[in-house]
C-alpha cells in the first residue's frame, strides 16, 4: 500500500548492536530501513515491523564511529548489509586500523521469513551461507574502509547466530568467538571459532534440543 519514501537519506536504519574499542563506539547502521510512509498507508492485516522496514539491497550501509564523549568522528559507507549480533572490536595502534567483527546477512529473511512458526516447523533448511562472520577493517587516519573479510576458513554451511566472546577481551584483540548454528532448525550446534586461522570446533546438540544465546563462563582455572 502506497510508495516507499524515495530518499533513503531520510529513512531511519535498523541498528541491532553496537561495539566499543578502547577509544570509540562503532555503530553499524544497516540497509534494513524504516519507511515513514507506512504511517499514511497503514495496513491492519500486517504486523508493524513487517510493513515498517524493508531491506534495500542497492543502498549501502553506514558505519558511524563515535568518540566515547558522544562526538561523531566519521560515517563510512559499506556495501549493503544487515547485521545482527557481533563479536569483538578493537584498535591496532601499530597499523592505525580499527577492526570490528559481526554476523552479517545479505538480506533480512532472518526477520521476514525464517522466524515464522510455519517455516520453523516445516523443516525447510536455511540456505547455504545464509550468514557470514565478517571482519570490517577501517583505516583510522583518514577514516575509510580498508577491507572486508570472511573470518571462517572451514568448509561449513554457514548459518550462524547469537555470537559471544570472553568479556575480558572486549575492546581488545581476541582469538575465540562462540555462537550457534542452525537456529530453530534441525542439527542445532554450538561453535567455537578461532578468528586468527578461521577453524571451527562444532558440537551438535542432541535431538529435541536447540541452541539459543550462549553465555560465556570462563573456566575457574583458565
Amino acid at each position: 500500500m502506497g510508495e516507499v519514501y524515495p530518499d533513503h537519506n531520510g529513512r531511519l536504519r535498523q541498528i541491532h548492536s553496537m561495539q566499543m574499542t578502547e577509544n570509540y563506539v562503532v555503530v553499524a547502521e544497516t540497509s534494513y530501513m524504516y519507511d515513514p510512509c507506512v504511517r499514511k498507508f497503514w495496513n491492519d492485516s500486517q504486523a508493524g515491523w513487517e510493513q515498517e522496514f524493508k531491506f534495500e539491497d542497492t543502498v549501502d550501509g553506514n558505519v558511524t564511529i563515535m568518540s566515547k564523549n558522544g562526538t561523531v568522528v566519521a560515517t563510512i559507507s559499506v556495501p549493503p548489509m544487515m547485521i545482527t549480533h557481533v563479536l569483538g572490536a578493537y584498535e591496532d595502534a601499530e597499523s592505525g586500523e580499527l577492526r570490528f567483527d559481526v554476523i552479517k546477512y545479505n538480506d533480512a529473511r532472518a526477520y521476514t521469513y525464517f522466524t515464522y512458526i510455519d517455516i520453523i516447523l516445516n523443516g525447510e533448511p536455511h540456505p547455504d551461507n545464509m550468514t557470514e562472520i565478517t571482519r570490517y577493517t577501517l583505516n583510522m587516519s583518514p577514516w575509510e574502509l580498508k577491507d572486508i573479510t570472511n573470518l571462517v576458513k572451514t568448509d561449513i554451511k554457514q548459518s550462524f547466530e547469537f555470537s559471544n566472546i570472553n568479556p575480558m577481551y572486549q575492546s581488545k584483540p581476541y582469538k575465540y568467538a562462540y555462537m550457534t548454528k542452525n537456529l530453530f532448525k534441525l542439527h542445532g550446534a554450538v561453535l567455537k571459532l578461532n578468528v586468527d586461522d578461521g577453524t571451527i570446533i562444532e558440537k551438535e546438540l542432541p535431538d529435541g534440543l536447540f541452541p539459543s544465546e550462549p553465555i560465556f563462563v570462563p573456566h575457574p582455572n583458565a
